[in-house]
């Protein structure tokens, strides 16, 4: 019950930053939360976390055939995090995912331009590497933000919430020590 409500906590903030408090286009924290799902929740969390705050919010804000991309994205980054969380641990963590968020926005921007590109309903771009290559070249905007986004919202993220555990535990011994 714990772990769904935190799942529920982080759909809901996530959702709300994508919508209500939303910045600027691919700043967001769908994968912070993410990423939170995957190092604390496990496996089928760092899946559910990002696909339902997708789902939730594409019914708000809208969407095109690109949430195919989009969404596969996600469940893709989710399972890979948790990965390398279960293989190389926890110890670190703000690093690991600090680096990770590099990776997760190259692969992100890499991933749903070719989307784009491969389900353009609009006509903008030709069946050919030159218009792939426009793609990629029109998408660079999107992928400043998300990156840019990422590398600001995730360290400070796991920051506060590594601290916020640090915290909790040192309170938690320091009230067995009184109580003994």
């Amino acid at each position: 019950m714990k772990k769904f409500l935190i799942a529920v906590a982080l759909i809901f903030i996530a959702s709300a930053f994508r919508t209500v408090w939303h910045v600027a286009a691919n700043v967001e924290l769908v994968t912070l939360a993410t990423f939170l799902a995957a190092t604390y929740l496990g496996y089928g969390w760092a899946i559910l976390v990002p696909l339902a705050t997708m789902a939730l919010t594409d019914k708000s804000i809208g969407t095109t055939n690109i949430f195919i991309f989009v969404w596969l994205a996600y469940g893709i980054i989710g399972l890979v995090d948790w990965l390398m969380i279960k293989k190389s641990g926890k110890d670190k963590i703000v690093l690991k995912q600090t680096i990770m968020a590099l990776f997760t926005s190259v692969f992100f921007y890499l991933f749903t331009n070719f989307g784009v590109w491969a389900l353009d309903e609009w006509g903008m771009y030709t069946r050919s590497l030159p218009g792939l290559i426009n793609c990629y070249i029109m998408g660079i905007p999107f992928y400043r933000n998300n990156f840019v986004g990422n590398l600001i919202l995730i360290p400070v993220g796991f920051w506060l919430i590594e601290t916020v555990i640090n915290w909790a535990q040192r309170l938690k011994i320091a009230t067995q020590k009184i109580k003994t």
